[in-house]
C-alpha cells in the first residue's frame, strides 16, 4: 500500500465503492442513460469494497483482478458477506460489458437493476463486517 496505512487505504476504497454504487443508482434513475453502465458501476462498487476489506485485513495492496468470487475468497469465511449472494459470479461479467461495447450480453445475464440491488446488499454486509473488524466507517 502506498501509505502503509491499511485503515486509510480501506476507507478511501470504500468511499470509491460507494461513489460507484451511487453512480449506478443515478444511471438507473435516468431514462436517457445507458443502463448497461449501471451494471458496470455495480460491479466496480463490489470489487472496490472487497479490495478495501482485503487491504484492511491483510495489510496488502489488493490484487489487480476483477474476479469478485476470487476477491471474496480473500475474506474470512465467518463474515456475513460470505452468506448468500449466489449470483456474484454473474456480477463479475458486468466489468467486461461496461468496457467493451462489442461484447454481447449472455442470455443468463442479470438485469442492471438486479446487479445494483446485489451491490447494495454486498456493500451493506461489507460495512457491517468491516465495523466488526475495527474499521471506523
Amino acid at each position: 500500500m502506498p501509505d502503509d496505512d491499511p485503515s486509510g487505504f480501506a476507507l478511501r476504497w470504500m468511499q470509491a465503492a460507494r461513489a460507484d454504487l451511487h453512480t449506478a443508482h443515478l444511471i438507473l434513475g435516468d431514462a436517457d442513460a445507458e443502463w448497461l453502465h449501471a451494471g458496470f458501476h455495480a460491479q466496480q462498487a463490489v470489487e472496490k469494497g472487497f479490495k478495501a476489506a482485503a487491504a484492511f485485513l491483510l495489510g496488502l495492496e489488493p490484487p489487480r483482478t476483477h474476479d469478485l468470487v476470487a476477491l471474496r475468497r480473500m475474506l474470512p469465511t465467518t463474515w456475513s458477506v460470505q452468506d448468500g449472494h449466489e449470483s456474484l459470479s454473474r456480477l463479475t461479467v458486468w466489468v467486461t460489458l461496461g468496457r467493451y461495447p462489442d461484447v454481447l450480453p449472455d442470455e443468463d445475464l442479470q438485469s442492471p437493476r438486479e446487479a445494483v440491488d446485489l451491490a447494495d446488499a454486498i456493500l451493506d454486509a461489507l460495512s457491517v463486517d468491516l465495523r466488526r473488524a475495527g474499521l471506523d466507517i
